[in-house]
């Protein structure tokens, strides 16, 4: 039987492509990811897929971006929250956490991967993919104080992140299920200890 393929000018092509991709991803993986397969699961041809895509690194850092935007929702909804910085930091670390075991094949692509990390991903010069880091990075100077030196505040911002990144990580990887159950940690009381100062 022929495949019938839709005619290349239907709808919005390059959302639908960055929608079908980012549930490939999540479902699949980013080694399964083509811009062949999805030309095949949309009904279109290779050609049309590549006149919004110049190959799988553009697509891959696209939806890179995506994700930034859902955590910097994420992030921006719980600052909206009253509180003080440090409890807000406190559920930064958790909603961070929350989000990447809950879309880890999106957090590898985002955190893990050259197309993440690229401007076009949610690298230096990308105002949308830094945003989740700038929320972070003020939400700490609040919790430092007026007076902290810039410098203070980067590494405190760094140091929170790197703590949030590699327990998820870990957590991921099943790492942690090697300890002995009474050394499991809690994810709240691992946080506990991101404040500066704690």
């Amino acid at each position: 039987m022929t495949e019938v393929r839709r005619p290349y000018h239907h709808g919005n092509l390059r959302q639908e492509l960055l929608d079908h991709g980012l549930t490939l991803l999540e479902d699949q993986g980013m080694a399964s990811l083509s811009l062949r397969e999805l030309a095949k699961g949309l009904g279109v041809s290779a050609a049309a897929v590549y006149r919004h895509f110049a190959d799988k690194d553009a697509l891959l850092a696209e939806i890179a971006l995506l994700g930034f935007r859902q955590l910097g929702a994420v992030f921006s909804a719980v600052l909206s929250e009253s509180g003080v910085p440090r409890e807000r930091l406190r559920t930064l670390g958790l909603a961070y956490v929350d989000f990447g075991m809950a879309h880890p094949h999106l957090y590898r692509l985002m955190f893990c991967s050259k197309a993440g990390a690229s401007e076009e991903g949610g690298g230096e010069g990308n105002e949308e993919g830094m945003a989740p880091y700038l929320l972070l990075q003020g939400t700490v100077a609040a919790c430092c104080g007026a007076d902290a030196a810039p410098e203070k505040v980067a590494a405190a911002t760094i140091a929170a992140w790197a703590m949030v990144h590699g327990f998820v990580l870990l957590r991921q990887e099943g790492v942690l299920s090697a300890l002995p159950p009474e050394a499991w940690p809690d994810t709240a009381a691992v946080l506990e200890t991101l404040v500066p100062g704690a």
